[in-house]
């Protein structure tokens, strides 16, 4: 009667020997294994099972018949281990593309967010130059309108100085106002002032008022307080 290991040993590993093994190679490899195995000569506690499960794969294999047997339901044992090896490497093969696809989808996602993220520092850049460029274009406006009045302004004294509303001295040193609002008399009035005086020289003449600390032209259009 079989042992009921034969459904789960391999007799041929216990015996040491391959499945193409000869009945004489058999034999021979059975008288190493008993005479190192026996109970009666090996002092390990063990030796007594390991000398019967010996003993029961090779009367297995040593019967023509049980070896058939045995070989075809290693065989089969050994399709059923290829098959699942088979889809143990499919399912590993899966999981590994399942996992590369995660990690190319997070690296996308990585990659887009970067992105954004650049252009956003980019559009502030870009934003915050446009800003200091038109704070500086309004600057240079203002320093240019500033220095227009002034050349106005000196041009204007230059003219009344020329027509005589204003002495050099005056020119340079004075700053008139209007009404007492210690507002400076603006070009425009000192321009006004020398067209006057023009078209009056040239015409009824010029007259000069004082009264009060000031000088008055005929017609009332220029004050100096």
């Amino acid at each position: 009667m079989a042992s009921t290991k034969e459904l789960w040993v391999n007799h041929y590993e216990i015996m040491g020997v391959e499945p193409s093994v000869s009945a004489r190679d058999l034999v021979k490899a059975y008288r190493d294994l008993s005479r190192k195995l026996h109970p009666d000569k090996n002092p390990d506690p063990n030796a007594a099972t390991l000398f019967q499960a010996m003993k029961e794969s090779y009367e297995v294999l040593k019967d023509a018949s049980r070896r058939a047997l045995f070989d075809s339901k290693l065989k089969a044992k050994a399709i059923r281990f290829a098959r699942d090896m088979a889809k143990s490497e499919k399912t590993r093969k899966m999981k590994a593309a399942l996992e590369a696809a995660e990690k190319a989808a997070e690296e996308r996602a990585r990659l887009a967010a970067l992105a954004k993220m650049q252009r956003r520092t980019k559009g502030s850049a870009a934003s915050s130059k446009l800003a200091s460029l038109r704070a500086e274009t309004q600057r240079m406006k203002q320093q240019l309108a500033a220095d227009a009045g002034k050349s106005a302004r000196a041009l204007a004294r230059k003219r009344a100085v020329d027509a005589g509303i204003l002495s050099p001295s005056e020119a340079a040193t004075a700053s008139p106002t209007a009404n007492g609002g210690g507002r400076r008399r603006s070009s425009a009035a000192l321009a006004a002032a020398v067209k006057v005086l023009i078209a009056t020289r040239n015409g009824a003449g010029t007259t000069w008022c004082r009264g009060s600390g000031a000088r008055q032209m005929s017609r009332g259009l220029l004050y100096r307080r």
